[in-house]
């Protein structure tokens, strides 16, 4: 076991968090945000969660368990991420979307699924992927949007809107 210790202390904690590449930021209006990684057994996606959030909390404790096989102390885990939220105030500023966001002259949204999934969309048209980078923030009240679907014709909406002409 890598973790052989009988007390998890905030070290060893701080030890499982960049062993697993947590990495902390800050938004663009100062609030302190981990990506980090998320697996559901088969696959693992990255998150991008408020470190002040009872997510984060949930997600740090499975990280945790999962590294170690142990429960933390309350306040030793308190302290780790308080000192991750400080870490986070002394890197650069990234800019966060809420479900749509322009980077590289493509635009992304967001889809909310459980996978971590985004449609990247250019010129030449649209595809799933999974980030590399935070982009988005999720509040926890979001559904996921429906996987998009090639083909069929713009227009089609139009069934669905009470407009005279399509232009």
């Amino acid at each position: 076991m890598k973790y052989p210790f009988s007390k998890l202390t905030v070290k060893v904690i701080l030890e499982v968090f960049r062993d697993s590449k947590v990495t902390v930021f800050q938004d663009s209006h100062g609030t302190a945000f981990a990506w980090l990684p998320v697996s559901d057994g088969l696959t693992t996606h990255y998150e991008c969660l408020g470190i002040r959030t009872k997510h984060f909390l949930s997600k740090c404790l499975k990280l945790i368990a999962k590294a170690t096989n142990k429960t933390p102390d309350r306040g030793d885990l308190k302290d780790a991420i308080e000192e991750l939220e400080l870490k986070s105030y002394l890197q650069p500023q990234r800019e966060l979307g809420l479900r749509r966001r322009e980077k590289y002259g493509e635009v992304f949204i967001d889809l909310g699924d459980a996978s971590g999934q985004m449609v990247k969309i250019t010129p030449e048209g649209w595809t799933t992927v999974r980030p590399e980078e935070p982009m988005f923030y999720r509040n926890p009240h979001m559904s996921a949007l429906p996987m998009p679907v090639s083909g069929g014709n713009v227009e089609d909406i139009f069934e669905f809107f009470p407009v005279s002409s399509p232009e």
